[in-house]
């Protein structure tokens, strides 16, 4: 809980920093704009201070906030609340009511439902809910060229984009560079495709990449180019060739190591794992930009390795994210508040004075920004114990940069991506056949024919 309640705040402050980078935008649009956060990490404690200098540098534009209540599983009483707000807030967004915008979160959860505004992003898409974003993207101010390149490519449907990440998540390892220079990894080879990285990781010793099993092949799961389901087409992936290889990588990782209770908690133990000589951190991955400082402030010069898809680039997947009610009235404010969350200022200095450094928001788990340049500047502002703002260095800038270009295909997380790891570890830990594991996953997501 410690660990993603730092995540959720994490990814709040930087949000924060991305709204601030709009700062120079002409307030040219004026009138009344609702906007609608999902409390469960977008909280006012985070995202007020961002929207008041939205606010004070663009004084035309009424702003209006409703900040949804969190998550609580500890309170019943809250579990009920959040419930009945996420209720509400759907029925009138169908109904064509409720705001003008909203900011939520957007990644793979188990509990998706109770966790997620929008617990199936593309149905509500295909139901017309949400205004296209053409109006956007179509703006004088808006430069494409200073962002990675799928962010247009986002909820895309009958040719139109509907959602647009304000952050993103690209599944990687963590490693140190010496280790790495020092070992056989064939980056090259590594970067191809998939399969060439889970070779590439497994031919090394077994001391030099311990505890592969903890992280690597949930992390895999979010490496294929396609979803594993098309709500669009109502039909399950994991029969195509990308999603069988990148299970079959996931199975072979389980299949080297015998595994015990006690490995997770190895595993995030860095300090231990170096000491016994591990290159390749497999805990630090789930916990990316708190790991990489972590790494660098101790003296290590970090590597970050994104695991490529089956083409041998990058997917992104959104995770903070904004979508635009079809009932918006007045889309010329609504630009300027999503400019205002994509600028420099926000997405790159990270700091705001009257909230501290909004690295945090961004980077703390597996976030990073989606405006090219910024994915170090947010590192280096990250704040959270013992981390705090610096440098870091060279080689750990150009793996960042490498990763932004490397970038070629967006994907979003639905509420099947939160249990497709779960559903499929029957067959990937060798307890079942494949046909009898894909029965029970035809049968779990029945709801697409609904």
């Amino acid at each position: 809980m410690r660990k993603q309640r730092r995540f959720l705040c994490m990814m709040l402050v930087m949000l924060l920093a991305g709204l601030a980078g709009g700062c120079g935008v002409r307030d040219t649009s004026g009138g009344k704009l609702t906007v609608c956060a999902d409390g469960n990490g977008l909280s006012e404690m985070y995202l007020g201070p961002i929207l008041a200098e939205f606010q004070r540098s663009h004084p035309g534009t009424a702003l209006e906030v409703v900040y949804l209540p969190p998550v609580n599983t500890q309170d019943s009483a809250m579990t009920e609340e959040r419930a009945a707000a996420l209720a509400r807030t759907r029925t009138e967004l169908m109904g064509g009511e409720g705001a003008d915008i909203y900011l939520f979160f957007n990644r793979p959860s188990e509990d998706y439902d109770s966790y997620m505004l929008f617990p199936n992003l593309e149905r509500q898409i295909m139901g017309g809910v949400f205004h296209d974003l053409d109006f956007l993207f179509e703006h004088s101010e808006f430069d494409g060229k200073a962002y990675v390149a799928p962010l247009q490519e986002a909820g895309i449907y009958e040719g139109k984009p509907y959602i647009l990440p304000l952050s993103y998540t690209c599944p990687a390892m963590i490693a140190t560079a010496d280790g790495l220079a020092d070992s056989d990894f064939d980056e090259a080879a590594a970067m191809a495709g998939t399969d060439g990285y889970v070779e590439e990781l497994l031919s090394l010793p077994k001391e030099t990449r311990p505890y592969l099993n903890v992280s690597l092949p949930s992390l895999l799961m979010n490496a294929p180019s396609e979803s594993p389901v098309s709500v669009q087409e109502a039909k399950i992936r994991l029969d195509t060739p990308a999603w069988l290889d990148t299970l079959e990588q996931a199975r072979l990782v389980l299949a080297d190591y015998d595994g015990s209770e006690d490995d997770f908690f190895a595993a995030v133990n860095t300090d231990m794992c170096l000491q016994e000589g591990a290159v390749i951190l497999a805990g630090a991955a789930l916990d990316t930009g708190y790991s990489l400082r972590a790494l660098e402030d101790g003296g290590q010069t970090a590597r970050l390795l994104p695991i490529p898809n089956e083409k041998g680039g990058l997917t992104m997947t959104p995770c903070i994210t904004a979508a635009v009610s079809a009932g918006c009235k007045n889309t010329g404010a609504a630009a300027e508040l999503l400019l205002f969350l994509l600028g420099d200022t926000v997405q790159g200095s990270g700091v705001l004075e009257s909230s501290g450094s909004a690295a945090n928001f961004i980077c703390g788990g597996t976030s990073w920004p989606v405006r090219r340049g910024c994915a170090a500047k947010m590192l280096e502002q990250l704040s959270v114990q013992p981390v705090q703002p610096g440098e870091i260095s060279g080689v750990l800038k150009t793996d960042l940069q490498n990763m932004e270009e490397r970038l070629d295909v967006c994907r979003l997380a639905g509420r099947y991506d939160g249990r497709l790891y779960l559903l499929a570890e029957p067959y990937l830990s060798g307890e079942t056949s494949w046909e009898a594991c894909y029965a029970g996953i035809e049968k779990e997501w029945s709801y697409l024919d609904e």
